[in-house]
């Protein structure tokens, strides 16, 4: 203790009898006296009583008489149930001694004994407070008087800690059933398994029951829809609370306030957050990543413009209303019932690029109901359904036609940033192409690829293809089934909305096929799904997809698929492995491996 308080000022010392014996009041008392007295020690020194776990030595209250004149005793903190021993504790009570009560099951009655205005040098310590905000509560409400509130929080809090506590076995069940509603809190956001998490003594372990993991996991999401427990929310390396969120959108009036939230969704480039207001259900998202920051904009808002054609390449002075548009920091755009946009997506209730709050850029979006089109695919080929039904392939059919309606927002020249719409560009596709696969090519090189001159040749082979692209589109480039938001009707697949444009470009038709083949039509292998996407998107394009139209395709895939390659291995040079999105290709190499399949072939 002297060599700790020396070397630590603020720390304070719990002084509990010892394990081994029991001791009679008298040597107890001259036991914490010959501690106490022996020290030179300025730190505050706490009392412990608690006869069930030190062979029933019991703290009597008159052993007080002797050591409160030490100026360093600051209190006491008692584990017992005998409301007699608070009672004489509660001759000491002042702003220089403190009682703390320990048992979880009488802080009811414990507050109660005390005088309104000496609450609060009183003090409660429950194991239950490392998960739940129950106690706290409690305490809040006593420090007000409020004793019926008091009594109904001793009541929530007998009930709860028993479906969290593991009260199977008595001796150890605080640790063990904590630890494990940690895990449940926050599984998502850590590597560590279950057995790790629930790590105990020795002497604590014993075989988990399925029964007692499942009460446990419903009382935490119960206690979290009743606000006994308060949720950190990570945005980046920040941890964020309800109230956090509150403050912040407290200004959107017409939305109420947040209600709950819900989240994070997506990986480690998004975070993204379901936030249930009292009118309306908004999607947070923010770019937490700098991978692919092809802007550092809020791409929604200059996008959806053009969606409803407020904005065309007609528009009298483009370039000027684009750069406003780029200039405002805030703001939402809303669609207006008489010009929809023309494919389905939803408004944009609020953006922030001030990183004033959180800091990153950020925007609310309407939440739009489904499920991504990637899901139900999952589920047909787990529960082994046949994927050629009428309802797929009218799905397939409308997706592609969707992807038709965008393409058909079409620019005067080819940009390679988007603040240069409206102006005049010299530059041609292949310009930008070239300038792309160089960079790439690089990144290769100082990555050891040993195929870079083959793939520097396979495009040189393919470069009239790539020179004759001259149709500068909007390129969605994330078009792919976790993206695509669908809705089961009866009888049929309802596209309710295609999300994430914050990558979207001027680019050229063939590349938004990349992901979608690449994602969600390569894995299926199903050319009558395939067929019927590009039947509808033929019906808007209003041309043929042929062989060399699939061959540009490739093309772009193999760039796509260099560039990810080289992210990969810049992260794994800087100690940061990032894990892609999908499973199928988990590690750097078989990109590479795609690469050579493609321009082998």
């Amino acid at each position: 203790m002297e060599e700790l308080g020396r070397k630590f000022k603020e720390i304070g010392f719990v002084i509990s009898p010892p394990f081994q014996y029991k001791l009679s009041k008298e040597e107890l008392g001259a036991y914490f006296e010959s501690i106490i007295g022996s020290t030179e020690l300025k730190n505050y020194i706490y009392l412990y009583n608690n006869p069930a776990l030190f062979k029933e030595t019991e703290l009597a209250p008159e052993i007080l008489n002797k050591l409160i004149d030490f100026p360093n005793l600051k209190g006491i903190k008692d584990s017992s149930k005998k409301i007699n021993k608070y009672i004489a504790y509660l001759n000491y009570l002042s702003e220089d001694f403190c009682i703390y009560c320990e048992k979880e099951s009488m802080f009811s009655t414990f507050l109660q004994l005390i005088p309104t205005e000496l609450r609060k040098f009183c003090g409660i310590v429950p194991s239950m407070s490392n998960i739940s905000n129950i106690c706290m509560k409690l305490y809040s409400a006593a420090l007000k008087e409020n004793t019926l509130e008091v009594i109904r929080l001793q009541e929530d809090l007998d009930e709860y800690r028993n479906k969290i506590y593991d009260v199977q076995l008595h001796y150890g069940k605080q640790p063990r059933g904590l630890k494990t509603a940690f895990y449940l809190l926050y599984k998502d956001y850590i590597s560590a398994d279950f057995n790790e998490v629930v790590n105990v003594s020795p002497e604590l372990e014993r075989p988990f029951e399925n029964f007692t993991y499942d009460r446990i996991k419903a009382t935490v999401r119960y206690l979290i829809n009743l606000n006994y427990i308060d949720r950190y929310f990570p945005i980046g390396r920040v941890l964020y609370t309800i109230d956090d969120f509150r403050e912040r959108f407290s200004h959107l009036i017409e939305l109420g306030e947040i209600k709950k939230i819900k989240g994070p969704y997506g990986g480690k480039i998004n975070a993204i957050y379901r936030l249930r207001f009292e009118n309306n259900d908004v999607v947070f998202r923010t770019r937490t990543s700098k991978a692919f920051h092809y802007e550092d904009i809020v791409k929604e808002k200059l996008i959806y413009p053009f969606l409803d054609k407020t904005l065309n390449i007609e528009t009298p002075d483009l370039n000027k209303k684009v750069k406003n548009i780029i200039a405002t920091k805030t703001g939402s755009y809303f669609f207006d019932s008489q010009k929809a946009p023309i494919i389905p997506v939803g408004n944009l209730i609020f953006y922030d690029e001030t990183k004033g709050f959180f800091p990153y850029i950020y925007t609310l979006q309407q939440y739009i109901s489904g499920k991504p089109l990637y899901f139900i695919l999952e589920k047909y080929k787990a529960e082994n359904l046949n994927l050629n039904t009428p309802k797929l392939l009218n799905l397939f059919n409308n997706l592609g036609e969707i992807l038709g309606k965008m393409h058909e927002i079409k620019f005067d020249s080819f940009h390679e940033t988007l603040i240069n719409i409206g102006k005049p560009s010299k530059k041609s596709w292949f310009d930008i192409f070239k300038s792309q696969s160089d960079g790439e090519f690089q990144g290769a090189k100082k990555n050891k690829v040993d195929f870079v001159n083959d793939i520097r040749e396979y495009f040189k082979e393919n470069k009239s293809l790539i020179e004759e692209e001259d149709e500068p589109i909007l390129f969605h480039n994330d078009f792919h089934a976790q993206n695509l938001i669908i809705k089961e009707e009866t009888g049929s697949f309802q596209i309710n909305g295609l999300i994430n444009f914050e990558n979207w470009q001027i680019g050229v038709r063939a590349q938004d096929f990349v992901k979608f083949d690449f994602w969600t039509l390569g894995p299926l292998n199903e050319p009558e799904l395939k067929e019927s996407f590009f039947k509808g998107y033929v019906n808007i394009y209003k041309d043929k997809i042929d062989k060399e139209f699939l061959k540009k395709t490739e093309i772009y895939k193999v760039l796509w698929l260099l560039k990810v390659y080289n992210f990969e291995m810049d992260k794994i040079k800087k100690g940061e492995k990032f894990e892609f999105v999908d499973i199928r290709f988990p590690s750097a190499k078989t990109y590479l491996n795609e690469i050579k399949r493609i321009i082998m072939k």
